[in-house]
């Protein structure tokens, strides 16, 4: 035996034995058919999102592996919004620029929160906030007064998921804000306010800006281009003095004019009946308590 395992120059041959390269290689035994049944069970766990040690034959326990290897990027000038970026399989559109995302991989961010859609390189100039954001803005909530269900013509887009209404929607009659049936409940009491519920004093009308489903005819008073786009929700309308502009264009509004926020009605000033014209009847004294105040201020 010792002649036959030693070589013509006296050293000892290589034990032949089954060599298995990695898992799912190989003719192997049962030895082998168990690991590719654990590698399997691993690898659906892992795809369920349930974190395991990951093991490989003839090593060690691997440390866990993250749930999620997405990265989070975070915006820091007061949009509040959590950008990942993700792989699009149909076109998509920037809802900043209105442009189309291009790329076969990773071609733009969407937020978590609020589903916007942007190129990495229109984050830095957003002009839409996050949704946690803008309800800490609504400083006078004013419900909607939603349509019926209905179908529409044109591309529409709900402004409050940010994706496209393809079967029947619902419309605020009194500022054209639109939204999916199931979405309406979770839409933010931010509808033009009407009427004034302070008797007699003069208020500031500020322009109430309503996001995207612009006219075919729209076009900007910044740029004095089309901003009217079906691809996506973007470009702002004013509720009051029906003036548009681009999501990338209304920073420069309000660089150009010191009070942008200052509605004026402008080309509409005959035509639209001023909040403060309106007054809540609540609000509204009747001649018998202007009297008795009358007469309390005299008596004293």
């Amino acid at each position: 035996m010792a002649e036959q395992n030693a070589s013509s120059d006296g050293e000892p041959l290589k034990e032949m034995r089954p060599r298995v390269s990695s898992i799912g290689r190989g003719a192997g035994g049962p030895g082998d058919q168990s690991r590719r049944r654990q590698f399997k069970a691993r690898s659906r766990e892992l795809e369920r999102g349930v974190s395991v040690p990951v093991l490989s034959p003839g090593s060690e326990a691997k440390a866990p592996l993250p749930l999620s290897t997405k990265e989070v990027v975070s915006v820091g000038h007061g949009q509040g919004h959590e950008f990942v970026k993700k792989t699009f399989f149909q076109p998509t559109f920037c809802h900043h620029c209105a442009e189309l995302l291009w790329g076969l991989k990773g071609q733009g961010m969407k937020c978590m929160i609020c589903n916007f859609v942007s190129h990495e390189k229109c984050i830095p100039n957003l002009s839409v906030s996050c949704r946690h954001i803008i309800a800490g803005k609504i400083t006078d909530p004013v419900a909607h007064q939603w349509t019926q269900p209905r179908s529409f013509h044109r591309k529409k887009w709900c402004n409050v998921c940010r994706k496209r209404i393809h079967a029947k929607g619902v419309i605020c009659e009194v500022c054209k804000l639109y939204s999916h049936t199931v979405c309406k409940a979770n839409a933010f009491n931010n509808c033009k306010n009407c009427a004034t519920y302070n008797n007699g004093v003069k208020q500031e009308i500020r322009h109430h800006w309503i996001e995207g489903n612009l006219t075919s005819s729209a076009r900007c008073v910044v740029c004095t281009k089309n901003c009217s786009t079906e691809n996506s929700l973007s470009g702002f309308r004013c509720g009051w003095c029906g003036y548009n502009v681009h999501s990338a264009c209304i920073g420069q509004l309000e660089e150009r004019e010191a009070n942008e926020r200052v509605c004026t009605h402008r080309d509409l000033w005959h035509l639209v009946l001023a909040p403060r014209a309106v007054t809540h009847r609540q609000s509204v004294k009747s001649h018998v308590e202007q009297e008795r105040e009358e007469e309390a201020v005299d008596g004293e």
